[in-house]
Order: C-alpha cells, then sequence, then structure tokens
C-alpha cells in the first residue's frame, strides 16, 4: 500500500473484506478506482498487471451478460462509459455472437432506437451488422432445413443454405455482404450442380480478393479460369489470350517472350500450359519481340548532364556561365604537365625501399552542380520566410504556421512577448496599406490566428476608410488626395502619437453627425438603430486609445429633450457614470435632469452592491429580466445589431412609445401586447403617483393574463380592490415569487403585511411537488426529491418560514424515501435549520440518528461528504458538479486551525447529548472511525465531535487500533493547551505510540527537544533549580508526545497543533497566545535571535502556509536591514575594515544567500523586485539630496542629514497614495489606484519596459532621476524603520546600493528570470560609470566580483586597466571573495578571458596575471604562442627574399635560405628564451608532455643558430616530415640528424642513418663511430642481413668497422 493517498487505503481496506468479484463490480460501476482495483487484484492473488486486467476485462464482460439478460440496459451502457470501452462497438460484437434470438433482438432494438447517436466510427460497422441481422430475420421466418430450427445449424452449414437462397434467388450482393468465404469452403454437399458451381465461382473470386501480394493471384486466377470453362481450359485460354498475358506479369518465374520462344508449353511456378495463345492475336506484342532480337548488339551512349542538355539551349554560352568550370581544367590540365616533385627515396641509391615515404596524389576536384554551396550562397535569392514575409505574400495560414513554428523551435513554447510583438508588426503592415482589402484582411485573420484580438486592426482599418469615403464624397478631394491625407493619419498612429489619436476622433465624431443627418433627411424618419451602428466605430477608436468617449450626440440628445435615447446611448457604450451626470444636467427641462440624475446614480449602487448577480430569464409566468449585451457592435444587412432579436425589438418599442401625447398608456399597451412588464415599470418615469395601478399591470404583463374581461375590468375598480384582485390571482396560479418581487420593486418600504408567508410557501411547494410527480414524459428519482427538498429549504431561508413549520414541512418528504444516499442527503440539509438557528435537544438528535444511519448504510465512496455548502451546491447542480463542490470544501480545510477545545464542545454542544446510540456491527464501526477522521480532516469540528457522543462502541473496541480520532484529537488539544500531563495519556493511546518505529521517533525528538527547546526569556533573573529543569523535560515530552500522535494518525489537524506547540515553544509563548495572534504568524520569527530564526522561521512558512509574496515582502526586509545597518554603527570594526561581510540571523551573505533563498524558491524573483524597489527608493532619498547641495569635491563624504528629507517625503503623500495604504491587501501588498497607473515604479522597469522611453528602459538610475517616481509606501517606510535618520556618506550609499544589487542578482539567478538579471547589469553598468568618475577602484572591483558577470561586465576590467589598477585588483580579489573557492574560479578564468579576448598583444600582462594565480599552463602557452610567432615570421621573411631573387612566375623554392644577420640572430634568440621559459612553466604546472615538446623544440632552435655560422644556410624548423627525411638524410651531419629528429620516433632516424651510413659518407660514418658507437655496432650488425649489397655499402661497412676497433 506504499505510494497510496489516504483516501485510497481506506478503499483499499474495504476491498480486503471482499470478493474479487465484488471489487471488480464497484470499480467498473463507480470508474474513478480502476487502476486501485487492477493494482488490488495483482496484490491479493499475485499476479501480474497483464493477468490481472485480461481477468477484469473478462469478468466485467461477464457482468454485461448477466445484466442485460435481465434488460439493464442503462446500467450496462453506464458501466461500459465509466470502463472506458466503446458501448456501441460492444453491443454489436454480443448481438454478433449470440445464439440467443431474444437476447439479439433485445439489443438490436436498443442500437436501433439510439442510432442517430452513434459515433461516426460506429455508423459502419452497425450499417454492416444492420443488413447481416434482417437477413438473419427474414430466413428464420421464411424457410426451415429438414424440420430443423436455424439455432440448432452450425455456422457452415447456415452460410450454406444461405448460399443456396441466394443463387436460386440471384441475391448475389447478398452473397458478398453477408456470407464469409472461409465458411462455405470444403464440401458444399449433395446440392444442385448449376448452384455448386456458382458458388465455387463466387469462392474463387473472393480468394482473389483476399490475396495480398503478386504471386498469390496467379493460382486463384487459374482456378477460376478452370471453373469458367468447364475443365476446358485449353480451348478458353486460346480464345482469351490476354489472361495468359496477365498471369505471366503476376508469376515471378515465368517470362513475358516465352509465347514466342517456347513452342508446347507455358512454365509457370506452380503449374504449367499449354502455349496457344496464338500469335497472330498479340501482333503489337510480337513487333516488341522482333524489334528486340534484331537490335543485336546496343551502343552505349554516355549519361547526358545537366550541362549538356543546356549547352543545346538558344542563346546560353554555357562556358561563360561555367567559367569556373573551364578555368579549373586549365589548371588542372597544366598541373599534370609539371613534373612531380621529388620524394625522399629519389635522393636515395636505386637499390634502395623506403615503403613508407611516398609523395601525396593530386586531389580532383568535381564539376559543380545546382545544389552546390557555393553556387547557391552566390547567386541564390535569400529571403527570410517568416510570418512578415507569408503574410506580404497575402497568405495568413502560411503566415500563422510560420510564426508557431518558429516559437516552438526558439522557445518550445509560444511566449507572450512573441506573440505580442507579432501582432505589432501585423497591426503596423495593415496600416501601411490601410488602402489593400485583401492585405488587411489578411493581417487581421492573422492576428486572430495566433490568439489575439484584432479588434484594434479593425476599428484603425474602418476609420481610414470612413475618412477616406467622406473626403472623396463630401469633401470634393480627389482618390489620390485623400489616401496620402489618410496615410499620414495611418503613419503617426503606428508611432502612437496621441495628438494623432486625438485629432482622428474628432474628425470621425464630426464624419458620424454628418453621416446620421444626412441619412435622416433622406428617409425623413429618426431610427436610434442606425445611430448606434454608424457612432460603434468612432466609440470604439475612443476606447482603445484610452480617449474621452465622444459626446456629440448625447448633447445632440439633450438638446432634443430626448431623455431615453440618451440613456439608451450610454447604456449601450458603456459612457463612464461621471460623463453621463455631467451631460444629464444639461437637459432644459429640469425634471428630467433631476430624475436622470437618480437613475444613474441608483443603478450605479445597485451594480457595486452586487456585482456577481445573475438574472435568470424565467419562462413560467415569471418575470422576464434581460441586460441589453452592447460588448460587440456589428452591423449585418439591414443595419441591425447583435443584441438578439427580442432586446431590438424591445428597444425599438420603448423608443416608440416617447412620442405619442400620452407615453404612460402607450407602454402600458405595449406591456400588455408584448408581455414585457419593463415597459409598465418605463412608465413609472413619466406618472411617479400612479404606482399602485402601473404595478397592477406589471404584474399582469408579467405573469401573462390575457383575458379581455379581466383587462377591462382593471380599467374601472379602485387602487386597492385592483391590488386584492391582482395578488389573489399570483397566489391561485402559483406565482408567489413574482409577486413577490413586484413588492420589492415598487413598494421597496412597504412589507406584506398580512400576507400569511408560512402558509404561502408551503402551499405553493406543496403545488409544485405536486406537478413534479404528474409529470407524464419522465420518471421522478428519489434524487429529484432531494433536488426539491434542497431548494425548498433555500426558498424558506429566504421567505424568512418559521423554523416549526419548515422543519415539519421538509421532514413530510423525506419519510417516503427509501434510497439511503438520498436520505442522508436530505436530514443533511434539514439539519442544517438547526444549525443556523442554534436548535439542540433530541429532536435535532433523532434527526442526527437517523442522518448517520443512512450514511452506514449506504456506500460510503458514491456520497458527497463536505461542508454545508458544498453539499447543497452539489445538491442544487443535480449532483453532478463534484469537483466544483469538493473545491469549495477545501478552501475551509486549507484555512490554519484556530480553535480551542473549550469553543469546540461549546459549539458542538457535546456535554448535553444524551441520546448515544451504542454501535456493535464492527463495519459499522470501521465507518464511524472513518467519517470522523475525513470530517476531521475537513476541520468541521462540530460535526465530527458530535458525531462521536451520538454513538459509542464497546469497551472491547476501545484498545483496538485505530483508536478513535475525536479522541486523539481531543487529547493533543489538551496537551497543547496544558490541560494534561504527557505522562498521564489514556491507556488506548499509549499503546498507539509505543510501536517499534512510533516509539523511536518519540525518544529521539524527546532527546532532541530537550537540548534545543530550553526557552531563553528575557528574565533579570534566571533561576536553575531542579524544578526548572523538570518543566523543560516535560514541556519536551509534550512536544514529543503530540508529534508522536501526529505521526500515527496521519491527520493535518493534529500536525498543526504540534507545529504550534513548537512555535510556542522556541519563542517562549503559550500555545493559547500562539492561537490568539496567528493571523500575523512572521511576527513570531521576530521573537528569537540569531541562527535559531532559520528553523522558525521555516516552520512558520509551512505551519500558516504563508504566501510567496508575503514571504518575500519579509526576506526582503530582513536582507535590506541586514546591509544597511551595519553601516550606522559609528565605532563598528565593520565600518573600519569594510570587507563587504554582511551576516543575517547568524549565517555570512555572501556564502548563505541561496540558504535563504531556498526557504521559497518560488519567491526568488519576488525578493528580487522588492530589492530594486528598496534600491531605488534608498537611492532617490540621498540623491535628491545630494542635487540639492551639490559638492565640489568628487572626493567629498560628507554626511547627509536624512531627518528632514524623509519627514519631508511623508508629508508629500499624495491622497491616491493614502488610498493605496487603506486598501492593502491582508498580505501586505499594495493595490495601485487607477489615476496612479501613469506613475513610474520599479515595477514599471522590470516587468513593463516597453511602456518607457529607450533612455528609461536603460537602467533603475535613469527612472531615479524622474520627477514623477512613485515610490510605494511599503517600501519608504521600511527604509526610514531601518536608517532611522542616521547620516550617511557618499562612499556608503555607493556601498550600500553595490550589496543590494548583489543581492538582487543572486535572487534572479535563481529565479532563471533573464529579464531581471538584465535590469541588474544595465544598473550596474550606469553605477560603475558614477564609480568610476569618483574612482572609487574598490567599490567597482566590489561589484564587479559580486555580480561574478565577467563577460557582460569586461567594462570594469578595461575601467581598470586604462587607469593602471590591474595590480589593485589582483591584490584585493581575495579577501573579497573570502575563502569561495568557486567564486575564485570564475574570477581567474574572467580575468583571463578578458585578456585573452579584449588585450591580445598585452602578452605581459596575461602572463603576470596567470603567474599570480599560480596558472603555469596558461603563461606557458603565451610563450609558446610567442616563440611559434617568431619562427613564422622567419620563415615569411626568407620567403619574401626567395621571391624577390627569383624569376617570374615565382615558384616556391624546395628549400628556404636564411643568412646571419642580426634580425634573424635576435629572433631566433628570443624563440628560444620564450621555448625555454615555456618548458620551465608547463614542469611547475605538471604537463611533461608539453615541457619535452617544448624543450626539443629549443634544441632544434639552437640547432638553427649553430647552422647560422657556416651562412646563408636553409630553414630547418618547422619542415614537413619529407623535408626533415631529406635533412637527416643528405645535408646534416650525424649529430646535427640526431638533434633535428627529436621527438619524431627514433626508428625513422636509425633507419635513415642506416642508409646514410651505406652511401659511404666518410665524416658521418667518422661521427657516428665516435659519438654513437652503439649505433654503429647495430649498423654492423644489421649488414650481415642485408641482402642487397653494393660495393660502395661493403667499403662503408668496412670503414666504419674499422672506424670502431
Amino acid at each position: 500500500m506504499e505510494g497510496l493517498s489516504q483516501n485510497e487505503k481506506i478503499i483499499w481496506s474495504c476491498w480486503e473484506e471482499k470478493s474479487p468479484r465484488d471489487v471488480v463490480r464497484e470499480a467498473a460501476a463507480k470508474g474513478t478506482h480502476i487502476k486501485l482495483a487492477l493494482k488490488y487484484l495483482e496484490h491479493r492473488n499475485g499476479w501480474s498487471e497483464s493477468t490481472a486486467k485480461e481477468w477484469f476485462q473478462a469478468e466485467v464482460s461477464a457482468w454485461i451478460v448477466q445484466l442485460l439478460m435481465r434488460k439493464q440496459i442503462f446500467k450496462v451502457l453506464h458501466i461500459l462509459n465509466k470502463v472506458e470501452i466503446n458501448p456501441e462497438q460492444h453491443l454489436i460484437a454480443l448481438a454478433r455472437e449470440t445464439v440467443e434470438i431474444a437476447f439479439r433482438d433485445f439489443i438490436v432494438n436498443h442500437l436501433e432506437a439510439n442510432y442517430n447517436d452513434f459515433k461516426p466510427e460506429n455508423m459502419e460497422k452497425w450499417r454492416d451488422f444492420y443488413k447481416h441481422w434482417n437477413l438473419l430475420r427474414y430466413l428464420e421466418k421464411s424457410f426451415e432445413s429438414d424440420d430443423e430450427s436455424c439455432s440448432t445449424m452450425s455456422k457452415r452449414e447456415f452460410y450454406i443454405e444461405l448460399a443456396k437462397f441466394c443463387v436460386t434467388h440471384k441475391l448475389y450482393k447478398v452473397m458478398a455482404f453477408c456470407i464469409e468465404g472461409d465458411v462455405v469452403e470444403g464440401d458444399l454437399g449433395d446440392i444442385d450442380e448449376d448452384i455448386k458451381n456458382c458458388i465455387e465461382l463466387w469462392l474463387l473470386f473472393k480468394s482473389i480478393e483476399q490475396t495480398s501480394d503478386k504471386q498469390s493471384h496467379v493460382i486463384p486466377i487459374y482456378k477460376t479460369c478452370q471453373q469458367i470453362a468447364y475443365n476446358n481450359i485449353d480451348n478458353y485460354i486460346s480464345e482469351n489470350p490476354h489472361l495468359v498475358l496477365g498471369m505471366i506479369l503476376l508469376d515471378d518465374h515465368a517470362k513475358l517472350f516465352d509465347i514466342f520462344k517456347q513452342d508446347e508449353y507455358l512454365q509457370f511456378k506452380d503449374f504449367r500450359l499449354p502455349n496457344k495463345c496464338g500469335k497472330d492475336k498479340l501482333l503489337h506484342l510480337q513487333n516488341v519481340y522482333k524489334k528486340f532480337t534484331d537490335l543485336g548488339k546496343f551502343t552505349n551512349y554516355k549519361d547526358v548532364n545537366v550541362y549538356q542538355l543546356l549547352a543545346g539551349y538558344h542563346g546560353l554560352d554555357v562556358s561563360k556561365l561555367f567559367e569556373f568550370q573551364m578555368t579549373h581544367k586549365n589548371i588542372n590540365n597544366a598541373l599534370t604537365e609539371k613534373p612531380d616533385r621529388r620524394s625522399l627515396g629519389s635522393l636515395l641509391s636505386q637499390n634502395v625501399e623506403i615503403g613508407n615515404v611516398q609523395a601525396l596524389p593530386q586531389k580532383s576536384s568535381d564539376i559543380p552542380h545546382f545544389a552546390n554551396e557555393k553556387l547557391m550562397k552566390r547567386y541564390g535569392y535569400v529571403a527570410k520566410l517568416n510570418h512578415m514575409y507569408y503574410l506580404k505574400q497575402y497568405r495568413p495560414c502560411n503566415a500563422s504556421q510560420a510564426f508557431v513554428m518558429q516559437q516552438y523551435q526558439m522557445y518550445n513554447r509560444l511566449q507572450d512577448k512573441g506573440i505580442k510583438s507579432a501582432c505589432c508588426e501585423a497591426h503596423a503592415l495593415a496600416l501601411q496599406h490601410w488602402n489593400d482589402p485583401a492585405l488587411t484582411a489578411c493581417c487581421v485573420s492573422f492576428i486572430a490566428m495566433i490568439g489575439c484580438n484584432p479588434t484594434r486592426a479593425r476599428v484603425h482599418i474602418s476609420a481610414a476608410q470612413i475618412m477616406k469615403k467622406h473626403m472623396i464624397q463630401a469633401k470634393g478631394l480627389s482618390e489620390e488626395a485623400a489616401i496620402k491625407c489618410v496615410n499620414e493619419y495611418m503613419t503617426n498612429i503606428s508611432l502612437s502619437n496621441n495628438e494623432t489619436a486625438k485629432e482622428m476622433l474628432n474628425y470621425l465624431e464630426e464624419i458620424t453627425i454628418y453621416n446620421i443627418k444626412k441619412k435622416q433627411e433622406i428617409e425623413n424618419k429618426f431610427d436610434i438603430s442606425l445611430i448606434l451602428y454608424e457612432t460603434q466605430t468612432v466609440v470604439k477608436f475612443a476606447m482603445l486609445h484610452n480617449l474621452p468617449l465622444p459626446q456629440k450626440q448625447l448633447k445632440e440628445f439633450v438638446k432634443n429633450s430626448s431623455w431615453f435615447n440618451f440613456l439608451l446611448f450610454g447604456d449601450v457604450f458603456r459612457y463612464p457614470v461621471s460623463q453621463m451626470l455631467e451631460l444629464s444636467q444639461k437637459f432644459e427641462n429640469l425634471c428630467y435632469a433631476e430624475h436622470l440624475k437618480h437613475i444613474i446614480l441608483q443603478k450605479n449602487v445597485e451594480e457595486l452592491s452586487s456585482p456577481d448577480k445573475e438574472h435568470k430569464s424565467i419562462t413560467n409566468g415569471q418575470r422576464r429580466v434581460c441586460r441589453l449585451n452592447s460588448a460587440e457592435i456589428s452591423p449585418t444587412g439591414n443595419v441591425s445589431f447583435e443584441f438578439g432579436e427580442w432586446a431590438r425589438d424591445l428597444w425599438e418599442v420603448a423608443a416608440a412609445c416617447h412620442g405619442p401625447e400620452d407615453p404612460p398608456a402607450a407602454l402600458v399597451r405595449a406591456a400588455r401586447s408584448h408581455r414585457e412588464p419593463l415597459f409598465a415599470l418605463i412608465a413609472t418615469c413619466y406618472e411617479p403617483n400612479a404606482v399602485s395601478v402601473l404595478w397592477a399591470y406589471w404584474v399582469v404583463s408579467a405573469i401573462g393574463v390575457q383575458n379581455e374581461s379581466f383587462h377591462c375590468d382593471m380599467g374601472t375598480q379602485l387602487a386597492d380592490d385592483q391590488m386584492q384582485k391582482v395578488a389573489e390571482l399570483c397566489l391561485e396560479m402559483g406565482h408567489v415569487r413574482t409577486l413577490h418581487e413586484s413588492m420589492l420593486i415598487f413598494f421597496p418600504i412597504a412589507k406584506l403585511a398580512g400576507l400569511p408567508v408560512n402558509n404561502i410557501l408551503i402551499a405553493e411547494w406543496t403545488h409544485k411537488y405536486d406537478e413534479m410527480l404528474l409529470k407524464e414524459d419522465s420518471v421522478v428519482e428519489e434524487k429529484d426529491v432531494t433536488l426539491f427538498i434542497a431548494q425548498c429549504s433555500e426558498a424558506f431561508k429566504k421567505a424568512s418560514v418559521t423554523f416549526s413549520d419548515a422543519v415539519n414541512f421538509l421532514l413530510s418528504h423525506i419519510a417516503d424515501m427509501s434510497e439511503s444516499i438520498q436520505k442522508f442527503y436530505s436530514y443533511k440539509i434539514v439539519l442544517s435549520w438547526f444549525e443556523e438557528n442554534y436548535e439542540y435537544g433530541s429532536t435535532r438528535e433523532g434527526i442526527e440518528h437517523l442522518m448517520w444511519d443512512s450514511y452506514f448504510k449506504s456506500d460510503q465512496q458514491k456520497i458527497f461528504l463536505n461542508s454545508y455548502h458544498s453539499i447543497l451546491h452539489f445538491l442544487l447542480s443535480g449532483q453532478k458538479d463534484y469537483n466544483v463542490a469538493k473545491k469549495m470544501g477545501q478552501l475551509n480545510s486549507e484555512k490554519p486551525f484556530s480553535m480551542q477545545l473549550e469553543e469546540i464542545e461549546i459549539q458542538s454542544d457535546i456535554l448535553n447529548i444524551h441520546n448515544v446510540v451504542l454501535l456493535e456491527n464492527e463495519d459499522i464501526i470501521e465507518k464511524w472511525k472513518s467519517v470522523l477522521n475525513y470530517l476531521l480532516e475537513l476541520k468541521l469540528m462540530a460535526e465530527a465531535f458530535r458525531l462521536s457522543a451520538l454513538f459509542k462502541i464497546p469497551p472491547e473496541y476501545k484498545n483496538r487500533s485505530p483508536p478513535c480520532p475525536v479522541q486523539v484529537v481531543r487529547t493533543c488539544l489538551k496537551l497543547a493547551e496544558g490541560n494534561c500531563s504527557p505522562y498521564e495519556l489514556p491507556q488506548e493511546l499509549r499503546l498507539v505510540i509505543s510501536s517499534p518505529l512510533i516509539q523511536q521517533k518519540f525518544s529521539e525528538t524527546s532527546d532532541t527537544s530537550y537540548e534545543e527547546l530550553v526557552v531563553i526569556t528575557e528574565r533579570q533573573e534566571v533561576v536553575q533549580d531542579s524544578s526548572t529543569h523538570l518543566a523543560v523535560r516535560e514541556d519536551a515530552d509534550r512536544l514529543s508526545a503530540l508529534e508522536a500522535l501526529a505521526a500515527r494518525s496521519s491527520l493535518t489537524l493534529i500536525k498543526q497543533v504540534a507545529s504550534y506547540y513548537r512555535i510556542s515553544l522556541q519563542i517562549g509563548w503559550n500555545y493559547t497566545s500562539v492561537l490568539k495572534y496567528q493571523n500575523n504568524p512572521v511576527e513570531f520569527i521576530n521573537y528569537v535571535s540569531g541562527r535559531a530564526r532559520m528553523p522558525l522561521a521555516n516552520l512558520v512558512f509551512r505551519t500558516f502556509n504563508i504566501s510567496s509574496k508575503q514571504i518575500a515582502e519579509y526576506l526582503c526586509n530582513e536582507i535590506v536591514a541586514a546591509v544597511i545597518s551595519p553601516h550606522l554603527v559609528k565605532t563598528s570594526s565593520f565600518r573600519q575594515k569594510e570587507h563587504f561581510q554582511y551576516t543575517l540571523w547568524g549565517y555570512p551573505l555572501n556564502s548563505d544567500i541561496e540558504m535563504f533563498l531556498n526557504m521559497r524558491p518560488d519567491a526568488c524573483s519576488h525578493i528580487g523586485r522588492l530589492m530594486l524597489d528598496h534600491l531605488v527608493a534608498f537611492r532617490k532619498i540621498y540623491k535628491c539630496n545630494m542635487s540639492s547641495k551639490p559638492s565640489e569635491d568628487i572626493h567629498d563624504d560628507a554626511v547627509l542629514d536624512l531627518d528632514a528629507l524623509i519627514d519631508e517625503e511623508y508629508q508629500n503623500v499624495e491622497e491616491d497614495e493614502m488610498e493605496t495604504l487603506l486598501s492593502r491587501t491582508s498580505e501586505g501588498g499594495t493595490a495601485n489606484s487607477a489615476e496612479t497607473e501613469s506613475v513610474f515604479s520599479v515595477s514599471t522597469v522590470y516587468s513593463c519596459s516597453t511602456k518607457l522611453s529607450k533612455d528609461t528602459r536603460r537602467n533603475l538610475f535613469d527612472v531615479i532621476s524622474k520627477s514623477h517616481l512613485h515610490i510605494p509606501h511599503e517600501v519608504k517606510s521600511n527604509i526610514r524603520k531601518v536608517t532611522k535618520g542616521a547620516k550617511l556618506s557618499t562612499k556608503q550609499v555607493n556601498i550600500i546600493s553595490i550589496e543590494l544589487l548583489v543581492i538582487a542578482h543572486e535572487c534572479f539567478s535563481c529565479a532563471c528570470d533573464t529579464e531581471g538579471v538584465a535590469v541588474v547589469l544595465r544598473s550596474a553598468q550606469a553605477l560603475a560609470s558614477n564609480l568610476l568618475a569618483a574612482r572609487s577602484w574598490r567599490l567597482m572591483v566590489r561589484l564587479l566580483t559580486g555580480l561574478a558577470r565577467y563577460t557582460e561586465m569586461a567594462y570594469i576590467f578595461q575601467a581598470l586597466r586604462d587607469n593602471h589598477q590591474f595590480e589593485f585588483l589582483l591584490g584585493q580579489f581575495d579577501y573579497m571573495l573570502g575563502q569561495q573557492q568557486d567564486k575564485i574560479t570564475e574570477f581567474k578564468q574572467g580575468l583571463l578571458d578578458f585578456l585573452k579576448n579584449h588585450c591580445p598583444s598585452d602578452t605581459e600582462t596575461y602572463i603576470l596575471v596567470a603567474l599570480h594565480f599560480n596558472m603555469y599552463m596558461e603563461a606557458a602557452d603565451v610563450k609558446k604562442k610567442q616563440a611559434m610567432n617568431l619562427l613564422a615570421s622567419l620563415e615569411r621573411i626568407a620567403l619574401d627574399a626567395a621571391k624577390a631573387t627569383s624569376k617570374k612566375p615565382f615558384q616556391p623554392p624546395q628549400w628556404l635560405i636564411i643568412h646571419d644577420n642580426s634580425t634573424t640572430r635576435s629572433m631566433l634568440e628570443t624563440a628560444l628564451n620564450h621555448c625555454t621559459d615555456a618548458a620551465e612553466l608547463y614542469l611547475q604546472g605538471g604537463c611533461m608532455g608539453f615541457a619535452g615538446e617544448m624543450a626539443g623544440l629549443a634544441q632544434q632552435i639552437a640547432l638553427q643558430i649553430s647552422l647560422l655560422n657556416a651562412s646563408p644556410t636553409r630553414l630547418i624548423l618547422n619542415r614537413s616530415n619529407e623535408q626533415v627525411y631529406s635533412l637527416v638524410s643528405e645535408y646534416l651531419t650525424f649529430m646535427e640528424g640526431l638533434v633535428l629528429m627529436v621527438g619524431r620516433g627514433g626508428a625513422q632516424w636509425r633507419e635513415l642513418a642506416y642508409r646514410r651510413a651505406l652511401s659511404n659518407d666518410q665524416a658521418y660514418l667518422r661521427d657516428m663511430a665516435a659519438y654513437r658507437p652503439d649505433v654503429a655496432a647495430e649498423f654492423l650488425q644489421r649488414y650481415k642481413s642485408e641482402a642487397r649489397t653494393s660495393s660502395v655499402s661493403q667499403a662503408a661497412m668496412t670503414e666504419l668497422r674499422n672506424l670502431c676497433r
């Protein structure tokens, strides 16, 4: 059971008492724990996963068959859907396989009735099966076979009879659909020969269709031919030669021309046929055969390449097109005419063989082709196929695909930045080509395709078209002039020019007014729909650019006293209340102005008071409430709107009623004819004194009374009689809610006095219950009764029905219920009346017993148990919305626990419960414990405690594990509150924590607690006596007991209690005080000091579930205080040494900052942003003071008077900022008002940098200089709290700024926040420029090493180098970086990379730095490179000298010659020194191989210097192997050759020396005998076995032998 949740463990334990079959059926019926059931079957039976899955599916299939036999089809469909089996496919398969006719027909009838609901993939299968089923029914009714029913026939016999029937009646298509060929194959029995032949022929055709390859078709075709020819196949083939031709082509062994080559038979793979095809019948094939045989030997043609094809094209000169090819060919020809270079072997005698020294062949070059990269790069068309390219090609779909592919290739997701950028590009392209409808449509489509709203682009394009049309038609401009004018507007709009937007808005408003007046003059009528349609573009334009909404049209309404159109226009376009109020007061009729003022203000108050209120349209006689939807207004063909036809008619009718002489009467008639009570309500605006009369018409129109006599009577009755008659009518028709709502609307002050609310609502809901039972179209289930009870209960509560009447009415409907689950829900609803009215006693206890009895009798997994509001939501949703209801209950369980035991007992009233029931059934006892555990997890304390008191268990069950969860919680609360000693635990709980695992944890916790939890209080006198020791010991054991019980019970509640108690011990409080003050739990951390804060902070964050934002703010405040505080103490050793070693809670920030950030990794980025906020606030305060008193000396460290400055900052707090303080959230955040959104802040620089200018976006220090910078009040408050008005010098301000930047950089780096890192780096660059101006080298070094971004901050290295401070940098880095080896390594590498990349010529500094860091290998590499550069320069000098003396054309000589002069000697001696130094450095660095290489090169350079004595001489350095072998063989002496071959292999030198010795070089032989007699002896011995000898070689060996003597 490892890895299972608590809920799954409970289910598992319940399954252990059931059979595997019951487990499978339970899991299949619920569908929620199928995987858990598979694991259970594997564990219980020792099966593999596949075996358990097969057994599960087989058991489900068997259960499905059983249910179908009982005709429980809907339960079958439910189970199949839960186990994710396609119901249609499974039922079709069952119907096809069964032999029970009734069973089959029952399934088919159900499938036929639900055919329209089939999935598309099942349609074809159903149609095929349905044909099969129809044929079976026809056969069952139409014929019998040998007096035997069809059900007793075998499948093969049935298909044979079916085939006979089909052939007899010529139903050949039926055979193709309904008969399987493999079933009919074999002996067909004694049937008619013709029928038999026909069936066999059909089977052969069927076999041809079922073959898979060409070869397998041959035999079926041959047998088909035999069947058709009636065994006279020879004649049949001679008459149809094309069949033979087809079989030849299909057969792998037969050849086509065998028809003409073979005279007797044609051989196939499996048979042979007589060759009677008739050659005269295949004339075309015979002609091909003749040409093939007469052609003889074919001529071999070379393939024609592309260049030859192009050469034949008229007007194309291939030689010029492929000039590279022709030139390359000439070069190759020229090279082949030259003699080959002489190899080393040619210099030796002819009888010497050297196999490993050969000349390299020339590499041929291929002819270039069209896919050649060089040709493509030079001549190919290059275009970036991004979304902009495709948009310009009018291809929006390709553009969207290209954009999405680019995003996923670069970021593996769609970035918001990328989407916004693409939208801006498409929008700009649309504005540039606004006069091209196709391109603008593409841009708008592209914006919509990538998931953005194209409204902005649509409005801009529409505005441009409107302006163009007006300029041409109204102003008489030419089309070119109009387009040019609109182009200027669009260009400025694309540049976000606000002045242009305002100018365009005024222009569009004038155009709109002009168009409306012109159309009204033409049509000679007033049409509000026309006004709304024409105005929508200009209104949207104003909204998009945050401009004041246009009001010229509203002023027209005011001028004409059209108050209704005024309100309608403002409501449709959602005009601001302030603007509507201002314009409403301009009506000439003051009554209108006053009335509109009250309407607008009343409407605004209602919207603010209930923003989330939903109005539902009631169609069963209730009042209809509708809200005009004006979110999107777009024209249709007849100039209508998107708010629906009904809404359009409504407003048009209301506007039409405004015109007649008697508007109220017209509105009343409209309310009656349209059944719309809103018209009667509007009529009250005209006649406020006739409210009672209009109320009656409102009610009548709402309930839909169409009786003419009734309306006539209403016109003649008095107001009181009219009200009574209407009220009686509402009660009679059951519209009590409508009557109540009408009273609230028309008579909000008066109550329904005299009306018996209890009786009315009970009568109404009794009527509804009867209607529900009498419904003919559906069967009433108990689930519907539960829904009725829930709705009725809420209605009773809303109408304030008395407690007793409501409870009695609800209980009367529960009595007839039989389902336990629904009874539980219903009793839960009734019980809510007792809870809300604080009613206790025997009645409540009886209802609770009935409720929990229903729970215990039902399946716990099927019951939704949670808080009352969650259960109510679940029931009102028809018991479907499970997830939302569960989330509602989790909100309460996630809150920190805050109740004491006494409060729980009072709330639950458990001390007064007398009706206690004994539970004797073991299963019910386990369910009782389980539900108690679940209620405690949900923190429903009162319900859990009452349930534990309503039932009791026998004594023998009390000591069994697990114990009662409520008892455990009660004991834990007593322990924590100090009402119980850890040594007085009940026996059953002592048994619980006495298990080995828990005991080990108990003892470990107890021992450590004694050392850790000694409370250090600020007492003046500390008495260390035995009583204090015992008290501390008891507290530690109390905590250990709490944690042991929490570990055993696994209840989150007990874990929180244990954590509360641990916190109380650490801060020196009692448990009750921690509960009392847990609303601000972060303050608990401040009650301890030093390193004890770290574990306490982690415990507080985890226990109280502190949000990441609050943690970020707290840690930021602590870090800022840790950085600034040391600078406030004048006598501080920190200030004197200034080693930048800041500590927080006893931990050094420089090395342990990650430990603090890891307390909540998801808050790192937020901490970094807050650090930047504090940095800006800190710099702003001190920079403002500095600017007021500029100092002439940049090195002046004069102190700043901060007291007056901070006071001034607080005195200048604006009103909007005070509102911000009052509207702070519970987490301590700041909510900026709408008026301050344009103020600059650090968050603007960080997250909304696109809103700032290019200069402001650079760094934070540019923002500080802004006069309208908004600093959050919390940040300023924290700065004031930390600095306490202290005076700081300019240097200290810079030091603090650097440290805050360094810590912010660490935060952003831990969060992988690249944008934050970028802001820090830009700000660091600005700060570095200030430090450079002040020549603060040490602070610049701290800024560089603190951020450790050496590549991005190379400018600091450069500044230090330019100012000759590199030695200072090397002397400062060690103590600034401390003992952090990783940072030292980064610094070394960063410094060397800077010198290597930015100062490649300054090798002295590079070597100095490398040696300072003991990086010998890097210094040696520089020396080696210098030596190699000198040797290369020497070689270039020799080559230039050869060019100067040679004849043209220049041919490089085989050997370069150098002369003995001062330049040559100086270069060689310098290179020798470099090689020697490099060898020594390599040795110090442990690189022995490189050291030996450089030592060998030094010897060769020394050899070259010695050769200068015989100037001129050959250059022997850096030669190829071939040249080195030549030098050793013919040019150098014995020892010189040995020196030259150092490091190139001793075997090669011995071979070369041996060959030269055979040439009888006397001087060479003398040196060999003198310096290396061992080599001479080896050569003499080798010569004895030499196969090819000559007189010269014999003389040489004789001489060598003499010299060796």
